[in-house]
């Protein structure tokens, strides 16, 4: 299981500060104005027994659907959609995630890519272009290889890479744990949970945004406490078997043209990847300043690159 404390220096280690932050991460890191030009419209999509949370910016030309990464939701792009005026733009929260359904079991990718396929079959997208940050990224990846010709192309916002997590990560779970224990819980309280937040730097500006992603990561149960959304069975199931595990073999399935945007901090270092994803795919590589959740905390530059790529 889960260990339920880590080590205090280890949690500050992986998630720095503000105050170091703004020193190591350049560009539009962390300048963002609370405007909301354009609000999105929720809607639940049911399909296989289960319902799934739905932004929708309505816009024109080919949509572009949006997954979030692990321990997230669908709000995680909104700043980012946002930033994209007259676009048609969907970001869904998968399951577990968000106001989504979250079974106990049914993680596995051939299943979250199951479940973007058949919302998109709900909405009627036949074309569309598809990104995906984090763990977001990995189950995008595994659409494309069911559906490429769906797709018209790929944004990979600092994703989980094909081969899985980095050795070192893969071969200590409990640094996996410790990284995702702030956005876990459980909490005893609000205050404990308001305090978990400001621990993570990409939600320290404590703006209305901010809040509305991390409050929509829980809920309260009887005794009281605040549990995150996703069964713990759940995240074990991705944390242990779907980040570790080598993709590889997908990408030869990969028709469109892939976009990967690399932050200031990346968690995909794994050594030799890059020139074997440039080898197979028709990539394209960006680097950004910011955090691995840049996508919120730098939406600036996030929006500006996947316009540019769109565009182009």
């Amino acid at each position: 299981m889960r260990p339920s404390n880590p080590p205090a220096w280890l949690i500050a280690a992986l998630h720095g500060s503000t105050e170091v932050a703004h020193h190591l991460f350049r560009g539009k890191w962390g300048r963002w104005e609370e405007v909301w030009d354009r609000s999105p419209e929720v809607s639940m999509v049911a399909t296989g027994g289960l319902t799934f949370e739905v932004l929708r910016w309505h816009g024109s030309g080919t949509p572009l659907v949006l997954l979030h990464g692990l321990n997230n939701n669908a709000w995680m792009w909104a700043r980012c959609a946002s930033l994209l005026p007259g676009r048609e733009i969907l970001s869904i929260s998968l399951r577990g995630h968000g106001g989504s359904s979250a079974p106990a079991h049914g993680y596995d990718l051939r299943e979250t890519a199951g479940d973007v396929l058949a919302v998109m079959d709900g909405l009627d997208l036949q074309q569309i272009h598809l990104g995906g940050h984090s763990w977001g990224g990995r189950v995008a990846l595994h659409v494309a290889s069911m559906a490429s010709s769906r797709l018209r192309s790929l944004v990979l916002a600092d994703p989980v890479l094909p081969r899985g997590l980095n050795p070192v990560l893969a071969g200590n779970p409990a640094l996996v744990d410790a990284a995702f224990a702030p956005e876990r819980g459980t909490f005893d309280s609000r205050a404990a949970l308001e305090a978990s937040a400001r621990r993570l730097v990409y939600l320290r500006g404590g703006l209305p945004s901010d809040r509305r992603i991390w409050e929509a990561n829980f809920r309260e149960d009887r005794d009281g406490r605040l549990r995150h959304r996703l069964p713990e069975e759940g995240y074990l199931e991705i944390a242990r078997r779907v980040l570790t595990r080598d993709l590889s073999w997908t990408l030869d399935r990969v028709r469109c043209p892939v976009l990967l945007l690399r932050p200031t901090f990346t968690i995909g270092f794994v050594p030799g990847e890059i020139g074997d994803l440039r080898r197979r795919l028709d990539l394209t590589v960006r680097r950004l300043h910011g955090d691995h959740c840049f996508i919120h905390s730098n939406p600036v530059d996030t929006a500006a690159a996947v316009q540019d790529w769109i565009r182009s």
